[in-house]
């Protein structure tokens, strides 16, 4: 950064304390999670763990910015999409009621929002992979996405300790399979699976 001159200029500085922001949440989804994986109800499972890996983005998500036109009470009620041939930015040009608006997806940082907290959970989640890849051995690594590893067998072993599918931050195994074959990020043939 400043030391090798590639930020030329700090305009604001924002500096958090550092807590669990979200252990008492964190703490009864999941355990809500495990119960209903223990009672054979998967959907129910399913959800806690979408609600889980949910709540950090909210908290960087953008939203609409909508610019209101004026009154319109000759146009006929209609949405279209306007996509920029240039930079494929789009756009909802709408008349509705004789209200005309243009609204401009993902323009405006949310309200509410908090996106230090969304860096930050992302941040650690890179840097925790990024351990469990060194730990695995980088040669033992074949591929890795936002929360998985393609390891071989000496990687496996030496991830054991890491390896616990009802304790949260451990990892689960799966799938095993004796052929992978991978062509790029998100798309790869995982024994009989083919992602892509």
């Amino acid at each position: 950064g400043i030391k090798h001159g590639h930020v030329k200029k700090i305009l604001q500085v924002a500096c958090y304390r550092k807590a669990p922001l979200f252990k008492g949440f964190v703490d009864y989804f999941y355990n809500k999670r495990i119960e209903f994986r223990s009672k054979d109800n998967p959907a129910f499972a399913y959800v806690c763990k979408r609600i889980l890996n949910s709540l950090y983005g909210k908290f960087g998500q953008k939203t609409a910015k909508v610019v209101y036109i004026g009154r319109n009470n000759k146009a006929p009620d209609i949405r279209r999409l306007i996509i920029d041939k240039q930079t494929h930015k789009t756009s909802i040009h709408q008349v509705f009621f004789g209200r005309e608006t243009i609204i401009d997806q993902g323009e405006d940082e949310g309200f509410n929002s908090m996106p230090a907290i969304a860096a930050h959970v992302t941040d650690y989640a890179r840097l925790y992979l990024w351990s469990l890849i060194c730990k695995a051995g980088l040669k033992n690594c074949f591929y890795c996405d936002t929360d998985s590893l393609i390891v071989n067998e000496s990687g496996m072993k030496r991830l054991q300790q890491k390896i616990n599918p009802d304790k949260l931050g451990m990892l689960k195994i799966e799938a095993s399979s004796k052929r992978v074959q991978i062509r790029g990020a998100k798309n790869y043939i995982f024994g009989k699976e083919s992602k892509i």
